[in-house]
């Protein structure tokens, strides 16, 4: 079967308290839609489960995605995950949030992306920095519900925004792209005339030194989709 979950206000067409669609596929054409697969009714997600990721492990299915609270003007963001054994209803952790706040205490902190390589687990968040400029944190775990930061894993030199968000990192054909969604570039001529800009980055990640060995995230080498 293929999954797929997206970002979903089931009350009504406008921006809300959004919650994960789910839709269930045997061809990839046909789709069955499914009961959301995560509702914002938890006191860490109660204004919002935003988009994250989803993996296989051991024959069950795991969702990691953004919990949002807003409150007294401040936006708080945490990281959760919820399981499910037969790939319809979903039980969220009950020791969730997995991560509780960003290492700056700063409130955009969403969007984990999660995979495995040899023994350990890993994660990216989007994030903001001090200087609010965007960039990304990494994670390590060895079980999936503790979790380690690492280091800022890449952030931007001043030309690529305020924020980084829904992070993707994956091999192909011997290199690493990264996908970042951008917020605040300003406008160059013809380029980045989307309220939010996405685009990706190639080069080289190091698992064991947990970092990038040769890349750079600037309007230089960033490639708008």
């Amino acid at each position: 079967q293929y999954h797929i979950f997206y970002q979903y206000h089931s009350y009504n067409g406008a921006w809300g308290h959004m919650n994960w669609g789910h839709a269930v596929s045997k061809n990839l054409v046909d789709w069955i839609h499914y009961p959301s697969a995560l509702l914002p009714n938890d006191y860490y997600d109660r204004h919002g489960c935003f988009a994250g990721s989803t993996i296989v492990n051991r024959n069950f299915l795991m969702l990691f995605y953004t919990g949002r609270i807003l409150a007294e003007k401040e936006t708080y963001e945490t990281q959760n995950v919820a399981v499910s054994g037969d790939g319809v209803f979903f039980q969220k952790y009950l020791y969730n949030p997995i991560i509780r706040q960003s290492p700056n205490g700063l409130g955009e902190f969403r969007n984990p992306k999660v995979w495995r390589f040899g023994r350990r687990w890993y994660m990216i968040v989007g994030n903001t920095s001090t200087k609010r400029r965007g960039q990304l944190l990494l994670y390590t775990s060895e079980d999936l519900f503790n979790w380690n930061f690492n280091n800022t894993l890449v952030t931007s030199y001043g030309d690529m925004g305020y924020l980084w968000e829904n992070p993707d990192l994956f091999e192909l054909d011997g290199m690493h792209v990264l996908i970042i969604s951008v917020q605040g570039m300003e406008l160059d001529g013809w380029r980045f005339r989307n309220l939010c800009q996405t685009g990706y980055v190639i080069g080289h990640f190091n698992h064991y030194k947990g970092r990038f060995d040769d890349i750079e995230v600037s309007i230089a080498t960033f490639n708008q989709l």
